[in-house]
């Protein structure tokens, strides 16, 4: 259960993604204030759904950025949500480029600082 929701995630719940990410590689710019963090993924969308957008959490980001095989593709924030419509068929890569402030980071989740140092927790849901 997320802190702060009522929402219940059960295994038996579980739905197959609609994009599958193949691979992940960060990078952070670290500065307690101001964080750039750029995350580049190999995404595709999964064959056996039907075609939707892509949607992907995150919390007190700033975005900056959203490229599709280096280019900017349209997207829009929706319920705590990144959101993409139109994507390409086969693996693609997507960059997305953010800041965050580790330094007002208090909820002890994601990247934030504490006694000089950085940290990073997240927790795994369902």
């Amino acid at each position: 259960m997320r802190e702060g929701t009522s929402t219940l995630i059960r295994r038996e719940d579980y739905v197959a993604p609609a994009y599958w990410i193949h691979s992940v590689e960060l990078s952070f710019d670290l500065d307690p204030d101001r964080t750039i963090v750029v995350n580049r993924m190999q995404v595709e969308r999964n064959a056996d759904l039907p075609a939707g957008p892509l949607r992907l959490q995150g919390e007190d980001l700033n975005l900056l950025r959203v490229l599709v095989n280096g280019q900017s593709v349209s997207f829009r924030t929706e319920d705590g949500e990144l959101v993409i419509d139109t994507l390409p068929d086969g693996v693609f890569t997507l960059e997305i480029k953010n800041t965050c402030s580790p330094s007002k980071n208090t909820t002890l989740s994601g990247l934030y600082t504490s006694g000089g140092g950085f940290f990073t927790q997240c927790e795994a849901e369902g």
